[in-house]
Protein backbone atom coordinates (compact mmCIF):
# COMPACT_ATOMS: atom_id res chain seq x y z
CA UNK A 1 0.00 0.00 0.00
CA UNK A 2 1.60 3.48 -1.40
CA UNK A 3 1.96 5.84 1.98
CA UNK A 4 0.61 9.39 1.40
CA UNK A 5 2.91 12.32 1.38
CA UNK A 6 1.07 13.31 4.95
CA UNK A 7 2.23 9.77 6.65
CA UNK A 8 5.48 10.04 5.24
CA UNK A 9 6.07 13.53 6.78
CA UNK A 10 4.93 12.20 10.16
CA UNK A 11 7.66 9.25 9.83
CA UNK A 12 10.54 11.45 8.67
CA UNK A 13 10.07 13.95 11.45
CA UNK A 14 8.89 12.01 14.30
CA UNK A 15 10.69 11.01 17.33
CA UNK A 16 9.22 8.23 19.67
CA UNK A 17 10.20 6.70 22.20
CA UNK A 18 8.06 4.09 24.09
CA UNK A 19 10.47 4.16 27.51
CA UNK A 20 9.30 1.61 29.95
CA UNK A 21 7.39 2.40 33.03
CA UNK A 22 8.86 4.93 35.20
CA UNK A 23 11.77 2.61 37.11
CA UNK A 24 15.46 3.68 38.00
CA UNK A 25 17.20 3.65 34.97
CA UNK A 26 15.05 1.44 33.07
CA UNK A 27 14.49 4.05 30.56
CA UNK A 28 17.81 5.53 29.97
CA UNK A 29 18.62 4.23 26.90
CA UNK A 30 16.66 5.42 23.56
CA UNK A 31 16.61 3.98 20.05
CA UNK A 32 14.57 5.38 17.58
CA UNK A 33 14.77 6.92 14.00
CA UNK A 34 17.13 5.56 11.69
CA UNK A 35 19.27 3.26 13.78
CA UNK A 36 20.34 6.12 16.45
CA UNK A 37 20.21 6.76 20.33
CA UNK A 38 20.36 8.66 23.13
CA UNK A 39 22.16 7.19 26.29
CA UNK A 40 21.20 9.39 29.50
CA UNK A 41 23.28 7.15 31.94
CA UNK A 42 25.67 10.04 32.72
CA UNK A 43 22.92 12.62 33.29
CA UNK A 44 23.18 14.27 29.65
CA UNK A 45 22.24 12.32 26.64
CA UNK A 46 25.36 11.14 24.56
CA UNK A 47 24.68 10.09 20.55
CA UNK A 48 24.34 6.29 19.79
CA UNK A 49 24.71 5.06 16.50
CA UNK A 50 24.77 1.35 17.18
CA UNK A 51 21.03 0.65 17.16
CA UNK A 52 19.38 -1.17 14.44
CA UNK A 53 16.04 -0.07 14.42
CA UNK A 54 15.05 1.13 11.24
CA UNK A 55 11.93 1.53 8.23
CA UNK A 56 11.19 -0.76 5.44
CA UNK A 57 12.51 -0.17 2.25
CA UNK A 58 9.88 -1.22 0.29
CA UNK A 59 7.25 0.58 1.72
CA UNK A 60 9.43 3.86 2.58
CA UNK A 61 11.94 4.07 -0.50
CA UNK A 62 14.06 5.91 0.91
CA UNK A 63 13.03 7.44 4.16
CA UNK A 64 14.20 4.50 6.91
CA UNK A 65 12.59 5.63 9.64
CA UNK A 66 11.37 3.67 12.54
CA UNK A 67 7.92 5.86 13.32
CA UNK A 68 7.81 3.90 17.36
CA UNK A 69 9.98 1.79 19.17
CA UNK A 70 10.27 0.90 22.57
CA UNK A 71 13.79 0.25 25.08
CA UNK A 72 14.01 -1.29 28.29
CA UNK A 73 17.38 -1.52 30.76
CA UNK A 74 18.72 -2.80 33.67
CA UNK A 75 18.38 -1.00 37.55
CA UNK A 76 21.70 0.21 36.48
CA UNK A 77 21.06 1.68 33.02
CA UNK A 78 22.46 -1.37 30.95
CA UNK A 79 20.84 -2.00 27.55
CA UNK A 80 18.52 -5.29 27.95
CA UNK A 81 16.65 -5.31 24.57
CA UNK A 82 14.42 -3.10 21.96
CA UNK A 83 11.81 -3.58 19.44
CA UNK A 84 10.28 -1.37 16.65
CA UNK A 85 7.11 -4.12 16.82
CA UNK A 86 8.35 -5.99 14.38
CA UNK A 87 11.76 -7.48 15.41
CA UNK A 88 13.28 -7.67 19.23
CA UNK A 89 16.92 -7.31 19.29
CA UNK A 90 19.23 -8.08 22.31
CA UNK A 91 21.77 -6.22 23.97
CA UNK A 92 24.24 -7.23 21.85
CA UNK A 93 21.73 -5.22 18.58
CA UNK A 94 21.13 -9.07 17.33
CA UNK A 95 17.61 -10.76 16.52
CA UNK A 96 16.66 -12.64 19.69
CA UNK A 97 15.43 -16.25 19.00
CA UNK A 98 12.11 -15.99 18.22
CA UNK A 99 12.45 -12.55 17.64
CA UNK A 100 11.50 -11.86 14.51
CA UNK A 101 8.06 -11.71 13.11
CA UNK A 102 5.96 -9.80 15.38
CA UNK A 103 2.66 -8.55 13.80
CA UNK A 104 3.03 -4.53 14.79
CA UNK A 105 4.35 -2.93 12.54
CA UNK A 106 7.66 0.48 12.45
CA UNK A 107 5.11 2.55 10.92
CA UNK A 108 2.61 2.77 13.78
CA UNK A 109 2.92 5.49 16.43
CA UNK A 110 3.24 2.90 19.28
CA UNK A 111 4.77 0.05 17.80
CA UNK A 112 5.43 -1.35 20.42
CA UNK A 113 5.92 -1.01 24.33
CA UNK A 114 7.81 -3.22 26.89
CA UNK A 115 6.33 -3.59 29.90
CA UNK A 116 8.32 -5.11 33.11
CA UNK A 117 5.81 -7.93 34.20
CA UNK A 118 5.69 -7.08 38.39
CA UNK A 119 7.83 -9.06 40.66
CA UNK A 120 9.90 -10.41 37.99
CA UNK A 121 13.23 -9.94 37.28
CA UNK A 122 13.30 -11.95 34.03
CA UNK A 123 9.68 -11.66 32.20
CA UNK A 124 8.80 -8.95 29.92
CA UNK A 125 5.79 -8.39 27.77
CA UNK A 126 6.02 -6.90 24.75
CA UNK A 127 3.12 -4.98 23.04
CA UNK A 128 2.69 -4.07 19.19
CA UNK A 129 0.49 -2.39 17.31
CA UNK A 130 -0.56 -2.53 13.62
CA UNK A 131 -0.36 0.31 11.07
CA UNK A 132 -2.52 1.98 9.15
CA UNK A 133 -0.60 1.12 5.90
CA UNK A 134 -2.33 -2.27 6.91
CA UNK A 135 -5.65 -1.12 7.85
CA UNK A 136 -4.42 -2.30 11.79
CA UNK A 137 -5.05 -5.60 10.90
CA UNK A 138 -3.24 -7.12 13.66
CA UNK A 139 -4.55 -4.97 15.92
CA UNK A 140 -2.82 -4.78 19.54
CA UNK A 141 -0.99 -7.97 20.42
CA UNK A 142 1.79 -9.36 22.92
CA UNK A 143 4.46 -11.51 23.01
CA UNK A 144 6.83 -12.47 26.74
CA UNK A 145 10.30 -12.30 26.31
CA UNK A 146 12.40 -14.43 28.85
CA UNK A 147 15.78 -13.35 29.80
CA UNK A 148 16.91 -15.67 31.58
CA UNK A 149 16.79 -17.48 27.98
CA UNK A 150 20.06 -17.66 25.55
CA UNK A 151 22.92 -16.81 28.03
CA UNK A 152 20.82 -13.71 29.74
CA UNK A 153 20.32 -12.11 25.98
CA UNK A 154 16.70 -12.71 26.07
CA UNK A 155 14.03 -15.43 23.94
CA UNK A 156 10.57 -14.54 22.96
CA UNK A 157 8.99 -17.71 24.04
CA UNK A 158 7.45 -18.81 20.93
CA UNK A 159 4.32 -19.86 22.78
CA UNK A 160 3.93 -16.26 23.84
CA UNK A 161 4.09 -14.83 20.73
CA UNK A 162 1.62 -12.44 18.65
CA UNK A 163 -1.24 -13.30 21.68
CA UNK A 164 -3.95 -10.79 20.36
CA UNK A 165 -6.43 -8.42 22.85
CA UNK A 166 -7.75 -6.16 20.57
CA UNK A 167 -8.61 -6.40 16.87
CA UNK A 168 -9.75 -2.76 15.93
CA UNK A 169 -6.92 -1.03 18.15
CA UNK A 170 -5.30 2.37 16.83
CA UNK A 171 -1.92 3.25 17.00
CA UNK A 172 -1.91 4.30 20.46
CA UNK A 173 -0.59 2.89 23.76
CA UNK A 174 0.51 4.08 27.23
CA UNK A 175 1.39 2.37 30.34
CA UNK A 176 1.38 3.58 34.09
CA UNK A 177 2.02 2.30 37.32
CA UNK A 178 -0.72 1.06 39.58
CA UNK A 179 -1.27 3.21 42.59
CA UNK A 180 0.10 -0.43 44.48
CA UNK A 181 3.28 0.48 43.16
CA UNK A 182 3.35 -3.45 41.86
CA UNK A 183 0.99 -3.23 39.07
CA UNK A 184 0.61 -1.50 35.82
CA UNK A 185 -2.27 -0.36 33.80
CA UNK A 186 -1.96 -0.66 30.19
CA UNK A 187 -4.20 1.57 28.28
CA UNK A 188 -5.25 1.20 24.65
CA UNK A 189 -7.86 2.76 21.99
CA UNK A 190 -10.37 0.98 20.21
CA UNK A 191 -10.46 2.67 16.32
CA UNK A 192 -13.92 3.67 15.00
CA UNK A 193 -15.39 3.64 18.48
CA UNK A 194 -15.05 5.84 21.72
CA UNK A 195 -13.50 3.05 23.96
CA UNK A 196 -10.52 2.79 25.91
CA UNK A 197 -9.47 -0.47 26.64
CA UNK A 198 -7.60 -0.56 29.92
CA UNK A 199 -5.68 -3.82 30.85
CA UNK A 200 -3.93 -4.81 34.35
CA UNK A 201 -0.86 -6.58 34.10
CA UNK A 202 -0.19 -8.41 37.88
CA UNK A 203 2.37 -11.02 38.62
CA UNK A 204 0.29 -13.63 36.81
CA UNK A 205 0.14 -11.56 33.60
CA UNK A 206 -2.72 -9.80 32.27
CA UNK A 207 -5.43 -10.32 34.96
CA UNK A 208 -8.90 -7.86 33.75
CA UNK A 209 -9.58 -5.69 31.11
CA UNK A 210 -11.90 -2.71 31.52
CA UNK A 211 -13.61 -0.56 29.14
CA UNK A 212 -14.59 2.92 29.37
CA UNK A 213 -16.84 4.44 26.58
CA UNK A 214 -15.69 8.10 26.97
CA UNK A 215 -14.65 10.81 24.52
CA UNK A 216 -14.67 11.65 20.82
CA UNK A 217 -15.15 8.59 18.64
CA UNK A 218 -11.59 7.95 17.08
CA UNK A 219 -12.54 7.76 13.49
CA UNK A 220 -12.43 9.92 9.74
CA UNK A 221 -9.75 10.36 7.16
CA UNK A 222 -10.07 6.31 6.98
CA UNK A 223 -7.58 4.61 9.40
CA UNK A 224 -5.63 8.09 9.16
CA UNK A 225 -7.66 8.64 12.25
CA UNK A 226 -5.63 5.66 14.01
CA UNK A 227 -2.15 8.08 14.19
CA UNK A 228 -1.44 10.59 17.22
CA UNK A 229 0.63 9.67 20.56
CA UNK A 230 -1.19 9.13 24.06
CA UNK A 231 0.61 9.51 27.15
CA UNK A 232 0.03 9.60 31.03
CA UNK A 233 1.50 12.30 33.43
CA UNK A 234 4.43 11.24 35.49
CA UNK A 235 1.99 11.28 38.53
CA UNK A 236 -0.43 8.92 36.87
CA UNK A 237 -3.09 11.50 37.07
CA UNK A 238 -3.81 12.60 33.68
CA UNK A 239 -4.40 10.85 30.28
CA UNK A 240 -3.94 13.20 26.98
CA UNK A 241 -4.28 12.06 23.33
CA UNK A 242 -4.37 13.30 20.31
CA UNK A 243 -5.10 11.91 16.73
CA UNK A 244 -4.58 13.31 13.32
CA UNK A 245 -5.00 13.28 9.93
CA UNK A 246 -8.70 14.59 10.53
CA UNK A 247 -8.84 18.73 10.57
CA UNK A 248 -8.74 19.75 12.48
CA UNK A 249 -7.11 17.09 14.90
CA UNK A 250 -8.96 15.92 18.06
CA UNK A 251 -7.22 16.01 21.49
CA UNK A 252 -8.28 15.67 24.31
CA UNK A 253 -7.25 15.44 28.14
CA UNK A 254 -9.29 13.36 30.69
CA UNK A 255 -8.77 12.31 34.68
CA UNK A 256 -7.07 8.94 35.52
CA UNK A 257 -7.37 7.10 38.83
CA UNK A 258 -4.40 4.63 39.28
CA UNK A 259 -6.11 2.77 42.08
CA UNK A 260 -9.10 1.60 39.68
CA UNK A 261 -7.96 2.27 36.47
CA UNK A 262 -11.16 4.74 35.67
CA UNK A 263 -10.81 7.37 32.88
CA UNK A 264 -12.95 10.61 33.30
CA UNK A 265 -13.71 14.18 33.26
CA UNK A 266 -12.85 14.69 29.16
CA UNK A 267 -11.34 17.84 28.17
CA UNK A 268 -11.36 18.59 24.64
CA UNK A 269 -8.67 20.89 24.07
CA UNK A 270 -8.15 23.40 20.94
CA UNK A 271 -6.35 21.91 17.73
CA UNK A 272 -5.25 23.50 14.70
CA UNK A 273 -3.69 21.67 11.93
CA UNK A 274 -1.81 18.43 12.25
CA UNK A 275 -1.07 17.93 15.64
CA UNK A 276 0.47 14.66 16.10
CA UNK A 277 2.86 14.26 19.09
CA UNK A 278 1.99 15.50 23.08
CA UNK A 279 3.84 15.50 26.35
CA UNK A 280 3.10 16.24 30.01
CA UNK A 281 5.57 18.48 31.96
CA UNK A 282 7.39 16.67 34.90
CA UNK A 283 4.84 17.60 37.15
CA UNK A 284 1.62 16.92 35.01
CA UNK A 285 0.43 20.61 34.95
CA UNK A 286 1.72 21.36 31.48
CA UNK A 287 0.58 19.51 28.24
CA UNK A 288 2.43 20.16 25.20
CA UNK A 289 1.13 19.60 21.93
CA UNK A 290 3.35 19.59 18.39
CA UNK A 291 1.34 20.95 14.98
CA UNK A 292 2.75 23.26 11.48
CA UNK A 293 2.81 26.50 13.74
CA UNK A 294 4.95 25.37 16.50
CA UNK A 295 4.76 23.80 19.76
CA UNK A 296 1.96 24.79 22.28
CA UNK A 297 1.71 24.18 25.81
CA UNK A 298 -1.94 23.72 27.77
CA UNK A 299 -1.53 24.61 31.81
CA UNK A 300 -4.21 21.39 32.35
CA UNK A 301 -4.38 21.91 36.12
CA UNK A 302 -6.23 25.49 34.96
CA UNK A 303 -9.65 24.62 35.89
CA UNK A 304 -12.44 24.96 33.86
CA UNK A 305 -12.49 23.58 29.78
CA UNK A 306 -12.44 27.08 28.80
CA UNK A 307 -9.99 28.05 31.28
CA UNK A 308 -7.82 25.45 30.33
CA UNK A 309 -7.68 26.16 26.60
CA UNK A 310 -7.57 30.19 27.29
CA UNK A 311 -3.87 29.42 28.97
CA UNK A 312 -3.07 27.90 25.13
CA UNK A 313 0.77 29.22 23.97
CA UNK A 314 2.75 29.19 21.26
CA UNK A 315 6.37 28.81 23.00
CA UNK A 316 7.95 27.89 19.74
CA UNK A 317 6.58 28.87 16.48
CA UNK A 318 8.39 27.25 13.19
CA UNK A 319 6.55 25.66 10.43
CA UNK A 320 8.19 22.31 11.12
CA UNK A 321 6.56 19.06 10.39
CA UNK A 322 4.73 17.89 13.72
CA UNK A 323 6.49 15.22 15.26
CA UNK A 324 6.73 13.04 18.54
CA UNK A 325 7.39 14.57 21.40
CA UNK A 326 9.18 12.47 24.45
CA UNK A 327 9.91 13.30 28.44
CA UNK A 328 13.10 12.50 29.10
CA UNK A 329 14.78 10.87 32.39
CA UNK A 330 16.80 13.78 32.89
CA UNK A 331 13.07 15.50 32.85
CA UNK A 332 13.89 18.02 29.62
CA UNK A 333 11.45 17.08 26.38
CA UNK A 334 13.02 15.99 23.67
CA UNK A 335 10.86 17.04 20.54
CA UNK A 336 12.26 16.51 16.71
CA UNK A 337 13.75 19.16 15.16
CA UNK A 338 12.51 18.96 11.63
CA UNK A 339 15.44 19.94 8.54
CA UNK A 340 18.25 18.66 11.17
CA UNK A 341 19.86 15.88 12.37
Amino acid sequence: MNLTPMKTLFITASLLIAVSLDAQNQGNIWYFGEGVGLDFNSGSPEVLTDGQVFGNPVLMGDFLYSEGSSVVSDNLGNLLFYSNGEKVWNRDHEVMPNGDGLLGMYSSTTAALIVPVPESDSLFLVFTTDGLERDLENGLRYSVVNMCLDSGRGDVILEQKNLPLLDAATEKLAAVRHANGKDVWLIAHEHGTDAFYVYAITPDGIDSTLIFNIGSVHEGAGFYSAIGQMKVSSDGSRLALVFSNVFPAVAEVFDFDRSTGVISNPVSLETNNGEYGLEFSPDGTKLYMQNFSGIFQFDVAAGTEAEINASKVNISPSSCTPGGIQLGPDGKIYIIRCSSN
